[in-house]
Formats: C-alpha cells, structure tokens, sequence
C-alpha cells in the first residue's frame, strides 16, 4: 500500500525564497512561517524549497527534514 505521505494525490507547495539564516523570527523570514504551516496541515502538503543561495537553501532542508530532490535553485 502507497504511503499517504506520498500519495498521488497529495497537494505540493513550493516556497520559493527560503529565508536568511539568522537567530530566531527575523532570520527566516516568511518562508519558514508557510513551511511550518504546511507541516502542520490536517492534510500531507509535499514542501518544496526554492532559493539561489546555497546556504538558505541548505538550511531550510534541514529544517523542515526535506531531501535534496525537495531543494532546488530556480524554478526553472
């Protein structure tokens, strides 16, 4: 049986900007604030994370435990 975690029909976001690293609320910024919401649906949302810079990036995968094939530079 299919994990609902994983199931075809599960809603994806992507969060595209994932924030400055920085000490608490003001470093992460709005991108943070959706994933945690996302997280905490009543529903599996599949988060993505969108961001240039290596670093934010980075740390929001390791944020939200999210593996590389979640992360990527652009949108393109």
């Amino acid at each position: 049986a299919e994990s609902l975690r994983y199931s075809k029909f599960m809603k994806t976001a992507a969060i595209i900007g994932c924030g400055k690293r920085g000490e608490g609320q003001v470093g992460w910024a709005i991108g943070h604030a959706h994933a945690h919401g996302y997280k905490n649906a009543r529903q599996p949302v599949k988060i993505l994370g969108v961001d240039r810079s290596e670093e934010n990036l980075a740390a929001f995968g390791e944020a939200f435990e999210l593996p590389a094939d979640q992360l990527f530079a652009s949108t393109e």
